[in-house]
């Protein structure tokens, strides 16, 4: 059985708000990295695609997580070109919306192995 906490009416000091939102990014944290497994694993399973082909075949990869995430994906695709942008240190005016395999392309060119991170 599963602990639960009731915080109502708390008066919380800053230390104690503190490990509380810790807390929570963490368990999101852990909930995010087992769907990251999955969605590799899914997308390896049902589109062919390894991680470690994903540099030489961005198309593929924006197709799968469009066919998995259908208008969702753009959200997962503005994630990946921003730290992208982040660890190539390009300051773009403007992060692009969607992935392109163009621009994974272009990303990878700049430092290989990027996308297998």
């Amino acid at each position: 059985m599963m602990k639960t906490f009731n915080l109502k009416g708390l008066i919380l000091d800053s230390v104690e708000r503190g490990l509380i939102l810790n807390s929570v990014e963490r368990g999101l944290n852990n909930v995010l990295e087992n769907e990251k497994r999955f969605l590799y694993d899914r997308i390896n399973k049902n589109f062919g695609l390894k991680n470690e082909d994903i540099p030489d075949k961005p198309e593929e990869l924006v197709g799968a997580l469009r066919e998995i995430y259908d208008g969702g994906s753009a959200v997962i695709e503005r994630a990946i070109a921003t730290e992208m942008n982040y660890v190539m240190e390009s300051k773009p005016k403007e992060v692009p919306f969607v992935m392109t395999a163009d621009y994974l392309k272009r990303m990878d060119a700049l430092q290989p192995g990027l996308s297998q991170r």
